[in-house]
């Protein structure tokens, strides 16, 4: 991010701390970095706006107070080769860019010159990106991480909006580490969400599992045998119309909907035993960065895609009378470890598609049965972490498996909670 900025030395008196991103800070390490300071000297200056002819801190409170420790003691220090008054600093002052702009300098600056507790990191990040969700509604945390870096990053940024909300709950704010801090978040939430299920179940309690939220913000480490999922595919077609004749619940952007697939292969393989399978549904666009990524996390991919043929259905013809109809998806295929096949099974699978679907994505329960054999034995764990309508639920019931599923849309998740309801009756 490009901004102006000038250096001056400044009393330290002038300048006004207003609410930080670093909630807390350690006085051992402020003391430790006087003593650094009056021996090396400042290697950093201050990050400072002038806002109505004050001077107002945005990033280097440590090093500001380990120069209020200086100035007891009436020493001198130098930084970038000149003399400076204890009672001083040196400072860069930024233009006034607005709160957005100046958040994220004293987000980077501190991050770069030392980490934040993971609890200032979270609120510093979650108030980022709704600044940005604030300037343009249609920003995404994608987008936010990848401003941070990218990768690990848009989990973080997900990971953030929940821990944020949540940490005023003693349990959440007092642990080690924001993976832990997770680990309970998740099991509040999980528990809320089972709890207002329970409030209006009127059947016997099943043994599959229906969680809402976001797949991102949970963590489930290597809990499952097998993991199927059917993302969005990154093709618009939450924008189709009538010609999706049924109703789409979530925005299929492109590259959001890439980074989901991406960190998706990531979080089945933290969630997976030591022998799993991983079968994804995929648009042929995204396959080769989607397998590179599997591959690069641990999993070893099948080199081609899966064919799910749809066996006696019209199919779509984007181009009409100049193209072809198009009568098959693609789904990527991932192991790990020594896990087998219960048989032997062709690449392409034919299966129409189901004619009461609930959504407009929705798989065919037969579909998933086969694949779902495939590669499981009764009483095994097996996880889709994005069950729109419920599939999952009636196909593992068949094979005699138990199901987690998670649904992120809370009316899709209403019409997942119908069918697992319909499989206690």
């Amino acid at each position: 991010m490009e901004k102006e900025s000038s250096l001056r030395i400044v009393p330290t008196a002038e300048i006004r701390v207003k609410d930080r991103q670093r909630k807390t800070v350690d006085p051992a390490s402020v003391k430790a970095l006087a003593k650094s300071i009056t021996e090396q000297g400042l290697l950093h200056p201050i990050v400072c706006v002038e806002q109505d002819g004050a001077l107002s801190l945005v990033a280097g409170e440590r090093r500001l107070r380990a120069i209020a420790l200086i100035a007891g003691a009436k020493t001198m220090y130098h930084c970038n080769g000149e003399w400076v008054k204890g009672t001083h600093i040196p400072c860069t002052l930024v233009s006034d860019q607005g709160e957005l702009q100046l958040r994220q300098v004293e987000l980077e600056e501190n991050i770069q010159r030392i980490d934040l507790s993971w609890q200032d990191r979270v609120q510093a990040i979650d108030a980022l990106h709704t600044l940005r969700v604030a300037a343009n509604p249609k920003h995404t945390v994608g987008a936010t991480g990848e401003e941070l870096g990218g990768g690990e990053a848009r989990r973080e940024v997900a990971q953030a909006q929940v821990l944020a909300r949540h940490l005023d709950n003693p349990a959440v704010a007092a642990a080690r580490s924001r993976r832990e801090a997770m680990g309970i978040a998740s099991r509040i939430v999980e528990a809320e969400f089972r709890a207002v299920q329970e409030k209006h179940a009127k059947k016997k309690k099943s043994k599959h599992v229906l969680r809402h939220g976001d797949f991102r913000t949970m963590y489930d480490e290597k809990t499952f045998d097998c993991v199927i999922a059917d993302p969005p595919y990154g093709m618009e077609a939450s924008d189709f119309g009538d010609a999706a004749k049924l109703a789409h619940t979530y925005e299929d952007d492109p590259q959001e909907a890439l980074d989901l697939n991406l960190e998706l292969v990531q979080y089945a393989w933290d969630c997976t035993k030591d022998n799993a399978h991983m079968y994804l549904f995929l648009d042929i666009e995204n396959f080769l960065t989607i397998r590179l990524r599997a591959e690069q996390v641990g999993w070893t991919p099948w080199r081609t895609p899966l064919i799910w043929h749809k066996a006696g259905t019209q199919g779509h013809a984007p181009l009409g009378e100049r193209g072809f109809r198009r009568v098959h998806e693609l789904i990527l295929f991932c192991s790990r470890g020594d896990k087998a096949f219960g048989t032997i099974h062709n690449d392409v699978i034919s299966q129409s598609i189901q004619r009461d679907r609930l959504v407009a994505a929705q798989k065919p329960v037969e579909l998933y049965k086969k694949l779902l054999n495939l590669s499981c034995s009764p009483g095994e764990l097996v996880l889709d972490p994005c069950c729109g309508s419920g599939t999952i639920f009636p196909a593992a019931a068949e094979c005699f498996l138990t199901a987690t599923g998670i649904e992120k849309d809370a009316e899709t998740a209403k019409l997942a909670q119908s069918r697992l309801d319909e499989l206690s009756e």
